[in-house]
């Protein structure tokens, strides 16, 4: 990995920095990794561990991989509806149901986000010294939540650093439908700030970056797409583990299934386990197999009444679910596994970051996705890929069925890992900031 001749002191602002569990703190978390591996020093500029522990969900296990030489300074947000401890409330909210609602109007008049946005003026505040303390020389801010934007924008206009936003989902768009996000009227005026005032603008995969420059003259250069990729300090698998077929769970006989991801409400979750139950009548090492699905309900961890009869009713066909589990013991769920099962909402705008991992396993992968679906054009190489003809019960079961009886050779699995390899986010990371560097003028 390059190091430029002299570190550089470098700003990073997110919110869902460890030890936030939730998906989007990996990419951050490494981006600031391979920073301070390139000899740059870096200070993040995130929450409190207080709203994670309390208000969101948190794995303190994820501070163990920050590279200690990351500075991290907290900014607590001022107590919000996120916040379930009655004591730190408002006066006002506790006196009005309807509080919610009024304050997070008052708050989107001033940025547009009308969740975090409140946060906005206290971390700006800490920016400011900090900058002002010892100035920076670039600014790197990450998004979702997009106050996070707002910080950089804001400090680069006043000081000149270089400013790098690095959009994970899509300020504008709905990902899942391609069009304008609900509060696009209030957004797009920011976002043609970033566009103007940012040295670049990351986006995951080249259809967000192709719609970004189609609707925003001038965006053209500065758009730039920035994979999400896997992490190898979180390897899905250990590389000295023997590469044995079938009976690899804890029960030892039959060909075991895993879903490792979110089990949201739009996760054809209820399709999945009735094409395994139509997948083990007609494949006996299924019959002796297991399926699980492993991650946890929904966005905040709670689950419907709808997904707990489904959850109950599935374990006669041998479908567990297991719950989320840390990032440190995925390794142990993927050498128990014998076939990945990917499924992902959205469309052509949603790569989605599971998928990254997956092919870095090297296993086989049953993959039911819809046409057009960008997960695609990641799985399209993948030698040991078993895809469903169609999102259906039949389709989903014959790809099942034939990623069961084909026993892959050393060779395969060897050629299915490397094709993995490509997409570590090492890999991805050290290749932007190489192209960063040399538009800085710092290589």
């Amino acid at each position: 990995m390059a190091e430029p001749a002299s570190g550089k002191r470098i700003l990073y602002v997110a919110w869902g920095f460890a030890p936030h569990r939730g998906p989007g703190t990996y990419r951050p978390l490494a981006t600031v990794n391979v920073l301070a591996a390139r000899g740059h020093q870096v200070t993040v500029l995130t929450v409190g561990t207080d709203t994670f522990d309390v208000a969101v969900g948190g794995d303190h296990s994820l501070l163990a991989a920050v590279d200690p030489r990351v500075r991290l300074v907290r900014v607590d947000v001022p107590p919000t509806f996120h916040d379930p401890v009655v004591n730190r409330w408002p006066a006002g909210r506790v006196a009005d149901p309807a509080w919610n609602r009024a304050a997070a109007a008052i708050w989107e008049q001033r940025f547009p986000d009308a969740t975090y946005g409140i946060w906005l003026a206290p971390l700006l505040a800490a920016a400011r010294q900090l900058h002002g303390a010892a100035p920076f020389d670039l600014v790197i801010a990450t998004g979702n939540p997009y106050v996070d934007f707002g910080v950089a924008l804001l400090l680069g206009q006043e000081s000149g650093v270089p400013v790098v936003l690095d959009d994970r989902d899509s300020w504008y768009f709905n990902v899942y439908t391609g069009q304008p996000a609900h509060n696009a009227a209030g957004v797009r005026p920011w976002l043609e700030l970033a566009l103007d005032v940012a040295q670049e603008f990351w986006l995951v995969n080249p259809p967000l970056a192709a719609i970004h420059e189609a609707q925003f003259p001038g965006a053209e250069g500065k758009v730039q797409v920035v994979e999400n990729g896997w992490d190898p300090r979180f390897s899905p698998v250990d590389p000295a583990a023997p590469r044995t077929w079938g009976g690899r769970g804890p029960a030892g006989n039959g060909v075991d299934f895993s879903f490792v991801g979110t089990i949201s409400p739009a996760l054809p979750a209820q399709l999945m386990v009735d094409a395994w139950a139509k997948a083990r009548a007609a494949e006996p090492s299924l019959a002796a197999g297991t399926l699980r699905f492993v991650g946890h309900y929904g966005y905040s961890g709670a689950v419907s009444d709808r997904q707990r009869a489904l959850a109950a009713a599935a374990q006669r066909h041998g479908v567990e679910f297991t719950g989320r589990k840390a990032k440190s013991e995925l390794m142990q769920v993927y050498a128990n596994t014998d076939v990945l099962l990917f499924a992902k909402e959205g469309g052509h705008l949603v790569t989605s970051g599971k998928v990254y991992e997956y092919v870095a396993t090297g296993l086989p992968i049953v993959a039911l996705i819809k046409p057009g679906h960008d997960a695609r054009r990641v799985l399209a190489g993948y030698p040991l890929l078993f895809e469903a003809a169609e999102v259906s019960v039949p389709a989903v079961a014959e790809a099942m069925v034939r990623a069961a009886r084909h026993q892959p050779t050393e060779a395969e699995l060897a050629a299915a890992r490397q094709y993995g390899a490509g997409y570590s986010r090492e890999a991805i990371f050290t290749r932007a900031f190489d192209r960063l560097d040399r538009t800085l003028g710092w290589a």
